[in-house]
């Protein structure tokens, strides 16, 4: 919490290592960190969602507008698709989700 750093606590050092979260209506979130924003579900879409068996993950490089649908996820419950909050390029994946 913001209220326990102390007052000679350097803001400049904070401002470098903090991130800024939004989320959607439809549960994305962006965490965004020095102008890169990092897209995925909110900690609720994921509950409910359950084990994921599958994620189709876009193309390092690819260009994808605001409300297009960035990957697509499939659990053991649903199949849903992840849809960009902005726009943006695509400069990296969470290869962990392919396996």
């Amino acid at each position: 919490m913001l209220s326990a750093v102390r007052t000679s606590f350097n803001a400049n050092v904070f401002a470098r290592f903090a991130s800024t979260k939004y989320f959607t209506k439809t549960h994305e979130l962006i965490d965004v960190d020095d102008k890169v924003g990092k897209v995925g579900i909110t900690q609720y879409a994921a509950t409910h969602l359950g084990e994921i068996v599958y994620a189709e993950l876009p193309e390092i490089d690819a260009e994808v507008m605001k409300d297009e649908v960035l990957c697509a996820v499939e659990s053991v419950k649903a199949a849903s698709d992840v849809v960009m909050p902005v726009g943006g390029v695509v400069t990296g994946v969470n290869s962990e989700l392919e396996s």
